[in-house]
């Protein structure tokens, strides 16, 4: 993984990333298109959150959170992009690099091919080799 400040992850493709400040990490996100100023500079960015689910707006969200949780109900996840607009040149980034890619590939292939059972054995293994 690798830590870009504002000004360097905006030069980025899509990639997969965790926005923070110093040492906090928020969820995981993709990053989209970058925006840029008449001079072709990176000002802000278009991401689409990856722990969230799809809604309208704030009220349907928060109201999807409660029967999720009450009702034990499933809900889509998120598949809209989000423009970042906080424009705060101290924000970093956590960015996942092509061998944290391929880690994170067999993490998930794991979890579609076993049972939790089997995930939590392959974690243990990972973790002693």
């Amino acid at each position: 993984m690798k830590i870009y400040n504002k000004k360097d992850f905006l030069k980025l493709d899509t990639c997969l990333f965790c926005s923070g400040s110093e040492w906090v990490f928020h969820s995981i996100c993709l990053k989209a298109d970058t925006l840029t100023d008449n001079e072709g500079i990176g000002v802000d960015f278009y991401y689409l959150p990856l722990c969230d689910i799809n809604a309208n707006d704030s009220n349907e969200l928060f109201d999807s959170y409660e029967e999720m949780l009450q009702q034990g109900m499933s809900k889509k996840m998120n598949e809209h992009l989000h423009r970042d607009g906080r424009f705060d040149d101290n924000d970093i980034f956590l960015v996942f690099e092509i061998m944290d890619l391929c880690q994170l590939h067999k993490y998930i292939k794991t979890l579609l091919n076993f049972s939790s059972q089997k995930f939590e054995y392959f974690l243990k293994s990972s973790e002693e080799a």
